[in-house]
């Protein structure tokens, strides 16, 4: 698993049109029925070697979208939080960009993954349930869902031959 994901992060890092791939993605993420439909959205934050979701985060944004981005609490455990600006990101767990400290507590900011519409989700390795290869910490926010939403896992390069997204419903 570590191998297979460890290959495809430095094929991801040395690959020279990952901007352009990243707009083409979020163009068509944008366009889909199901952003369009999706009144609370929740964000899994890229890494570096991941598809920048950026771009498509700060769209739900001016589109007025619940926008949610998760965080490290304890572990691989993860919260929800209900972001109104992109600035309001900065550093966490693994370097990736999280809510700040200051702003976690407020209970109108915190989102129970009851209230998804939808989950966007960069990676570099999927596995055929659509599970990211090597970070499994999105699993304790499936356990709690307790409804289905749709998930748009976002990547380029990819085993699949399609390389934008694998569209399921998860429970």
């Amino acid at each position: 698993k570590r191998q297979i994901r460890a290959l495809i992060k430095e094929r991801r890092l040395a690959q020279t049109d990952k901007p352009a791939k990243s707009r083409e993605i979020t163009a068509k993420l944008l366009a889909m029925p199901e952003f369009a439909a999706a009144q609370t959205i929740l964000f899994y934050v890229n890494t570096a070697e991941e598809v920048d979701v950026h771009p498509a985060l700060t769209q739900s944004l001016v589109l007025e979208k619940t926008t949610v981005v998760p965080y490290c609490v304890a572990g691989d455990e993860l919260a929800l939080f209900v972001l109104k600006d992109p600035a309001e990101l900065e550093p966490g767990a693994y370097g990736i960009l999280e809510p700040k400290l200051s702003l976690r507590a407020a209970a109108e900011r915190k989102c129970t993954a009851a209230k998804l519409d939808l989950v966007i989700i960069p990676g570099v390795a999927f596995d055929a349930r659509g599970a990211r290869r090597g970070r499994g910490v999105q699993n304790s926010i499936w356990s709690k869902a307790g409804q289905k939403f749709k998930e748009i896992l976002v990547y380029a390069p990819s085993p699949r031959p399609d390389p934008f997204a694998l569209d399921e419903s998860r429970p």
